[in-house]
């Protein structure tokens, strides 16, 4: 992409979704450019997933050296990943085919699929392993 200036990322905390991160990780610091990365969780407490976050933060991306923010979505994910793609300026999405409900996503089509042919922003979606 020759314009690209900001990745954004949507996490579950899978082990799927990590290496995801991982890859847009490398992908941002050879493009020079800014990670935003969201998790959308109604359940869970802002601080629980926070808390969830740092760790996960200071594991992967502190030595990193990319330049990242973190943002919680509320509500449908699908509504949340193209609200916060505007919000971060992101041009592109790189998320995984398949999160932590892969079983369910199988029988319903995943947020993945529906994004990449919503035409509404262009995903990079990253097959598990």
């Amino acid at each position: 992409m020759k314009n690209l200036k900001a990745i954004l990322c949507p996490i579950d905390f899978s082990s799927n979704s990590i290496e995801v991160l991982m890859y847009a990780v490398r992908l941002a610091k050879k493009m020079k450019v800014r990670l935003a990365i969201l998790h959308v969780n109604d359940k869970q407490s802002i601080s629980e997933i926070q808390e969830r976050f740092d760790e996960l933060a200071s594991k992967y991306l502190q030595s990193d050296g990319v330049d990242y923010e973190f943002a919680i979505g509320r509500g449908e994910e699908k509504d949340e990943i193209l609200r916060f793609n505007k919000i971060f300026k992101a041009n592109l999405v790189v998320m995984g085919q398949k999160g932590s409900n892969s079983k369910i996503q199988n029988q319903t089509g995943s947020t993945t699929e529906w994004l990449v042919n919503s035409g509404k922003v262009p995903v990079l979606s990253v097959p598990e392993n």
